[in-house]
């Protein structure tokens, strides 16, 4: 009967929309939107207060609505839609002849149509105008993986480095943000995939992003809305028979009453990891023959890897409110790094080996605190946050060293103890004002601070007691930066067809670095770059439009990158930073084009200074360092075709890709590789087996890439996913196959100098896991929401 007379009054509403009176008083506006910050459509309806008579009433579209010859002082509104639980306030006249009522937050409605049951699948995979990638994670079955990174790593587009980084295709290394905020890789792990809404993968960020990096992800979670409290629990067991078992637990708490938000999470990995590095070095000509080769195998141990987070958000006024959040991880790794190194010199064969019995500790603390207030209905909104932030890293590594040069024995203990402190303030103010034609202006600031204590201690004894301090291979490092940003960016139309955003984005930039080892010799510099950024989107036809996008971006080194510390491997292998890397700038072109489901890109980037890193010649004929260094300059095309194919069970996501990237150098003596067009192709197919049970086939597959300077083999992956849900979908029960044939495998040859370099790395990808997840509680309206601020600067400190 209540569904009945709620059709009555919509159809009634809907014959008669112009229901007036004989005087007219007052106007009442505003918006309506849920949980999800969605705009739905219903009814206004203006009720005597003393008998719930209908005085007048009307509908409204997209969340807007505007009622007006009102004539009595005091009506009680009534809001109803299919869409949203009825919400009912009393509005008094105030002697004004306009109310604006602001946002009003409703609860989505929990009403089910028993009559007409409509099913359909909306699209996981979808491409926006500009090229931005969105991938949907909520109810599908992405979100059955084990963690953010793994959803990720199956998303199409993006890539992972040799090193773990995270890239977009044709693009470069990418930043990540969550709601709106900066976060480290870190902080992934933070994450429940469960809670992740969706993932936009922009490939041509605006002037209102950091400009560090080539491409934004863009992480956004599930919105609650209800009063009360809501539990998620998560427990994961996974084994690969190349790098062990190990398990991971988390807890995510929310819980809203009244005025107050609150939110907590804790999650704990524990067991085994593993890397293998084989690397060969090779020197043919006779004056300077050499042949190398070295084993590096790191198997370890999560001791205890935490991370925990706790969130308080009070809400001043509808349009206002303070928050603070708190977070933090401690780590302690433990386990072994073997390494051994055969060197066949002009001597004869030489043999080194030793074991790194690691002891390593890890601790953050980050306190940030933000002020937020929407000034308008249209959404005109001011934020103001800061944030302060501690790493500390402790590591006190035992390493026993044997070898055999020239047919003589040999060995030495070793220490390596390092003590690493950084700290980080930030400080960041945003405006952002809309106006009624839906142009909006932006423009902001941000200012951060970062100091950065390095100290390593090299120790070498014949025997446990007479430990003596290496000064060649010891070293004290100290880095201070500020960065001093200002942003402004217009998003503005020229017509129904044609809208564009245009912005600039200024960075100023000082630093000094102090080393030891130069006699405290001061390093220092400043510069300042303008980043502008112009994306014009042209609409020929529902089934066409054509995008243009022009973005200047810069990479500054992670700090530990400028650290010129030597990380001890054995006698003739070490790592170095560099203390006089520059930072990368990037400036990219892109056009993407939509014809009916089929989407088309076209782009070229350009980068001077692209990081890069090489095995050098040490100071001795034998030894090597792996240096980062900066190439002179990078040339890249690509071009990709995307096609999502939906069906009632099942739905195909396709990208195919095809790159060329040339790296030029004339410093570090490369041999010239000739560069060739790099393919890579990208399939995931979701099924719906049942209502509660689903699958997912994900395959990947990347050519060789013959870049100017390396050459580095291509690599596929093949991925299976099996999902059942039990108890209404409260408990999700997962198994996921993940690289089926160990195939992810980093590897590839360059000649720098005189040396030939071979590397083939290869990680834990080829693991079974079996994953739970439990559900269970309710929270209602949580809106919570807290920038950290100064991420762009956590995550070179990582």
């Amino acid at each position: 009967m209540k569904k009945l007379s709620r059709i009555l009054v919509f159809i009634s509403l809907s014959l008669f929309p112009s229901i007036s009176f004989a005087q007219t008083n007052f106007t009442v506006k505003g918006q309506i939107i849920d949980g999800d910050n969605y705009a739905p459509s219903g009814n206004i309806m203006a009720l005597n207060p003393k008998d719930s008579t209908l005085l007048k009433g009307t509908f409204f579209l997209d969340g807007i609505f505007e009622l007006s010859d009102l004539n009595q002082s005091q009506i009680l509104l009534q809001f109803s839609s299919l869409e949203f639980e009825d919400y009912y306030m009393t509005v008094k006249y105030t002697n004004q002849p306009l109310i604006d009522l602001g946002t009003i937050s409703v609860q989505k409605s929990g009403l089910d149509l028993a009559e007409v049951v409509v099913k359909s699948r909306r699209p996981v995979y979808t491409r926006q105008p500009d090229g931005t990638v969105a991938v949907l994670v909520e109810n599908t079955v992405l979100a059955a993986s084990n963690s953010l990174s793994e959803i990720l790593s199956k998303s199409p587009e993006i890539v992972v480095d040799e090193s773990g980084g995270l890239g977009v295709f044709g693009k470069g290394n990418a930043i990540l943000y969550l709601n709106g905020k900066r976060i480290t890789a870190i902080q992934l792990t933070l994450i429940a995939p469960s809670n992740v809404k969706k993932i936009d993968i922009i490939r041509n960020p605006s002037a209102k992003y950091d400009a560090e990096g080539a491409a934004v992800i863009h992480i956004t979670t599930i919105t609650q809305t209800d009063d009360g409290y809501q539990a998620k629990l998560q427990q994961n067991i996974s084994h690969s028979r190349f790098g062990g078992t190990n398990t991971f637990s988390s807890l995510n708490l929310n819980h809203k009453k009244g005025k107050l938000s609150t939110n907590a999470n804790y999650s704990v990995q524990l067991g085994q990891d593993r890397e293998l590095l084989h690397t060969t070095r090779n020197r043919t000509a006779e004056n300077v023959f050499l042949s190398s080769d070295l084993t590096t195998d790191w198997k370890r141990r999560f001791d205890n890897f935490s991370t925990y987070g706790l969130g308080l958000q009070y809400n001043l006024t509808k349009s206002e409110a303070i928050s603070v959040a708190y977070s933090g991880f401690s780590e302690k790794l433990s386990g072994n790094t073997d390494n051994q190194n055969r060197i066949i010199n002009d001597s004869g064969s030489n043999f080194y080996t030793n074991d790194i019995n690691r002891d390593e500790k890890d601790i953050n603390h980050s306190l940030s605190l933000n002020y937020t207030k929407t000034l308008d209905t249209l959404g005109t909104n001011l934020f103001i946050g800061a944030e302060s932030a501690l790493f500390n890293n402790s590591m006190d590594n035992f390493i026993t060293e044997e070898s055999v040069e020239q047919q003589q024995n040999s060995s030495r203990l070793l220490k390596n103890i390092l003590q690493l402190d950084i700290a980080i303030f930030s400080g960041q103010a945003d405006f952002t004002k809309v106006y009624k034609n839906k142009n909006a202006l932006e423009f902001g600031t941000k200012y951060s601070y970062v100091e950065n204590d390095f100290d390593f201690n090299f120790l070498v004894a014949k025997t446990l007691q007479d430990f003596e301090l290496d000064l060649a291979n010891s070293n004290q490092f100290s880095y201070q930066e500020a960065i001093g940003a200002a942003y402004v960016n217009f998003k503005g139309t020229f017509n129904t067809t044609t809208s564009y955003t245009i912005g600039l984005r200024s960075e100023y930039t000082k630093y000094d670095l102090q080393l030891s080892i130069l006699e405290n010799e001061e390093i220092n510099a400043t510069y300042f770059n303008l980043f502008p950024n112009v994306s014009i989107n042209r609409i020929f036809s529902d089934n066409y439009n054509l995008n243009f996008s022009y973005s200047a971006r810069i990479n500054r080194p992670p700090y530990q990158m400028l650290n010129p510390v030597l990380v001890y491997q054995d006698p003739y292998t070490s790592v170095q930073g560099n203390a006089e890397l520059q930072p990368q700038k990037t400036h990219a072109f892109e056009l993407n084009s939509k014809l009916k489901k089929t989407s088309f890109t076209l782009g070229y980037s350009y980068k001077i200074d692209p990081f890069g890193q090489s095995a050098l010649r040490g100071a001795t004929p034998s030894s090597y360092i792996l240096k980062r260094i900066n190439y002179e300059k990078n040339h890249t095309l690509f071009a990709s075709l995307s096609r999502t194919f939906t069906r009632k069970w099942w739905t195909s996501i396709n990208t195919l890709s095809v790159s060329y990237n040339n790296y030029i150098d004339n410093v570090h003596e490369f041999q010239i590789v000739k560069a060739k067009p790099m393919p890579y192709l990208y399939s995931v197919n979701h099924f719906d087996i049942s209502d509660s049970f689903k699958g997912e086939i994900m395959f990947w597959a990347r050519g060789a890439n013959y870049d100017g300077l390396h050459v580095r083999n291509g690599m596929y992956n093949l991925t299976l996913t099996l999902e059942k849900s039990f108890f209404d979908k409260a408990l999700k029960c997962r198994f996921i196959a993940n690289d089926i044939f160990h195939s992810v495998v980093a590897s590839g040859d360059y000649n720098v100098g005189q040396t030939a370099v071979y590397y083939n790395r290869r990680w834990s990808t080829d693991y079974f896991r079996l994953s739970l997840s439990y559900n269970f509680g309710q929270l209602k309206k949580v809106n919570y929401k807290n920038k950290a601020i100064g991420q762009s600067e956590h995550d070179r400190a990582r």
